[in-house]
């Protein structure tokens, strides 16, 4: 009896571990492989508030006992580029990557996609830098993901559970790689990130740039308030707009026009501390027809203090 305590007790210390670990770590995983891997290659990935969050280039190519691996450029919204992460894909159809800060000979090879993966497949991959962690994969079905250019893509559904099958999801695209992931333990980005645009074999599809602002940035200081980025954006008609205040005052918030005419005040009266969501819709304003497509400007206004952001109207 004593020794089935002992095990239960094993068992939840464990599950705690897990849960602690549970996304894989940045830059581990990326949908580089697109048919074939290839200098020139950029993926640029937006949080669920369409923050900017990550970036890898392939810039170049080595080889690693005698095979050919391509070289990756990875920044995230909170740091300097690195590039120490490498991809190839095997004989046997893996596409894998291998971090040059560890050992290879000591099995640092990290399994991501493997070619082809029909609904049913299923491989294990280990964690990047906790040696006994793995994650288990399997390929649930196939669907359609729409991307931020503007069409829809086949995808296969991936899910991802570690030993507590606590569940992630990938969408990979043959094409394109990978256009979607989910996880659990990140609450700054929603858990949650999309490919917003990328370069492949010399084409360019979606928005590639990343330039990181102050504002995209997790707020690390206590301030008086925060303006998140619109959901959606791109939006059509209606899309939701986030944001903090950390001190009781008068708020303001304020649409624009490209112009500067404004176009409707959302908010506009005395507010406590507090997270809020208020939604604007571009097809329902008082005395104003439905507004057109194009970009217009969202402000916030708390004790005359102010940030702005824009967002996208297409129809």
């Amino acid at each position: 009896m004593n020794k089935i305590k002992f095990m239960i007790v094993i068992l939840f210390f464990n599950s705690l571990v897990f849960a602690q670990y549970l996304r894989k770590p940045t830059g581990e995983v990326f949908g580089v492989f697109t048919n074939k891997l290839k200098v020139g290659n950029i993926f640029v990935y937006r949080d669920f508030y369409w923050r900017l969050y990550e970036r890898l280039e392939l810039y170049d190519t080595i080889l690693i006992n005698n095979k050919v691996y391509y070289k990756s450029k990875y920044q995230n919204f909170n740091g300097a580029p690195t590039y120490n992460r490498f991809f190839t894909i095997n004989d046997d159809g893996y596409y894998i990557s291998y971090d040059s800060t560890r050992n290879q000979a000591t099995g640092e090879i990290f399994i991501y996609y493997k070619k082809n993966a029909k609904v049913g497949d299923f491989w294990v991959q280990k964690h990047m830098s906790i040696t006994w962690k793995k994650y288990y994969h399997i390929v649930l079905d196939t669907n359609y993901t729409w991307v931020f250019w503007g069409e829809y893509l086949p995808t296969k559904k991936i899910k991802v559970t570690d030993s507590i099958l606590t569940e992630n999801y990938e969408y990979w695209s043959e094409d394109f790689g990978l256009v979607k992931y989910t996880w659990t333990d990140d609450p700054w980005s929603g858990g949650v990130a999309f490919l917003w645009g990328c370069v492949l074999n010399d084409s360019v599809y979606g928005d590639t740039s990343f330039t990181v602002s102050v504002e995209d940035k997790p707020d690390m200081n206590i301030s008086d308030f925060e303006l998140y980025q619109n959901y959606p954006n791109p939006f059509n008609a209606v899309t939701t707009i986030r944001y903090k205040i950390n001190k009781r005052g008068f708020v303001r918030l304020t649409v624009y026009d490209a112009l500067g005419n404004e176009i409707i005040k959302l908010v506009n009266q005395e507010m406590s501390p507090g997270t809020y969501w208020v939604d604007f819709d571009s097809e329902r304003l008082t005395g104003r027809s439905a507004l057109p497509s194009g970009v217009y400007f969202y402000e916030l206004s708390v004790n005359n203090r102010k940030t702005t952001k824009k967002m996208i109207l297409i129809k």
